[in-house]
Formats: C-alpha cells, structure tokens, sequence
C-alpha cells in the first residue's frame, strides 16, 4: 500500500515514527518503509509485524472489542484479518503531495520503482494487489462487506496518484 507523510516539508524518517508513537499512539511507525525525497529507503516497522497504514473497520473493532472483554484469543485473531493492513507492506514517500504540496521527486519515484519490483519478486504480489492508500475502501473493503469509520482518504495525493499508478503499470503481472 502506497502512501505519502503529508508533511509539506518532508521530515526525517525518525520524526515520523515518532509522530506515529506520540501523536497517534502506535507501538512503532505505521509503515514497512519510508523513501525519502532524496530517494534513501528507510526501513520502518519489521516485515514481520503488520503495519498500521491502512486505516481500520468497524467490524475489526467491534470483534476485537467483544474479544478483549471475552478474553477470546480465537475471536482477536479474526478481528486482525479484518483489518486493512493485515498482509499488507505500507510504503510511505515522504512528503505532501496534496494539490497544496509538492510531486514526489524522480529519485523517490526511481527508488519506488526498485523497491516494488524487489517486494513484488520475494513475495510474489501481482501488481493488481499494489494499491494506493485512497484505493483501500473501493478495493479492499467494500467488496468484502466491510466499513470504516474514516472519511476517504486522498492519500498518497492528487499530484503523485497517476505518476505512481504509472509505476505499477510497468511491473510485472
């Protein structure tokens, strides 16, 4: 799942994870990974652990809430597989490219473009399966039933979404 910071003045990756921990209240930043404008790839929350990107649903909540008053471990782990991020890399270009901000640079994109094809051959993603952040509620959850209690998302932003969409054309199938 692709996304942007939205800060219009890209900050250092370990400003984001603090954001993410101090501000929203995550155990770690919320992405897998995080491409700088100079195109530098830092490696954010470990692979292994699901990422906290992609937003959340109603019937994630409601289970894993019935699940920790119940003490059901059986009812959380199913709550988990309703969640967005449950299976997904979060990759985060860093910066805001809002109708107000800026296009991610060549370098950002380029090193997208790598880090995509190098996550897409070890894990064996089609690329109908690399989605934008804004792309979520349309392809993962609506078909699926379920609904967030989030407004629609712009992410990762007007001047950026054809450019990255472009990117993911020229992958493999």
């Amino acid at each position: 799942m692709i996304h942007h910071s939205g800060f219009v003045t890209a900050p250092h990756p370990l400003f984001l994870q603090w954001f993410h921990m101090f501000t929203l209240g995550f155990h770690d930043i919320g992405y897998h990974f995080v491409i700088d404008r100079d195109g530098s790839i830092y490696e954010g929350r470990p692979l292994a652990l699901m990422g906290a990107n992609a937003g959340e649903t109603f019937e994630a909540n409601q289970l894993a809430e019935r699940a920790r008053l119940s003490r059901d471990s059986t009812a959380f782990t199913e709550a988990v597989k309703l969640d967005p991020d449950y299976g997904s890399i979060g990759i985060c270009l860093n910066g805001d490219f809002s109708a107000q901000g800026n296009s991610p640079s060549i370098e950002q994109l380029e090193s997208l473009s790598n880090l995509l094809a190098y996550l897409q051959k070890r894990f064996s993603i089609r690329k109908d399966h690399i989605l934008m952040h804004n792309e979520v509620r349309d392809n993962m959850l609506i078909p699926r039933g379920l609904k967030s209690p989030k407004q629609k998302t712009s992410c990762p932003g007007e001047l950026a979404y054809l450019k990255l969409r472009a990117i993911v054309a020229l992958l493999p199938d």
